[in-house]
């Protein structure tokens, strides 16, 4: 999913806060994470800035939807 920053996902999850929210899921591993961690990341400060009041706007199979919330996974 990408939403209309051009933001994309690994997945997400539909949550249970209104109609076609959704949480957006972030999966990590090797140097993704270092680069993902840095200052000058667009993604984390994009990632960091969306939450209910200021939500990111996407669609999913052709439908608008709502992310209102970003969860980051590192993996070992």
């Amino acid at each position: 999913m990408t939403d209309s920053a051009g933001r994309t996902y690994s997945g997400l999850v539909k949550n249970g806060d209104g109609p076609n929210t959704y949480t957006g899921i972030v999966i990590l591993f090797g140097p993704a994470v270092d680069d993902y961690c840095s200052p000058e990341s667009f993604e984390r400060q994009f990632d960091e800035g969306v939450n209910a009041a200021t939500p990111a706007h996407g669609e999913l199979n052709g439908e608008a939807i709502v992310i209102t919330r970003v969860e980051v996974e590192i993996m070992p």
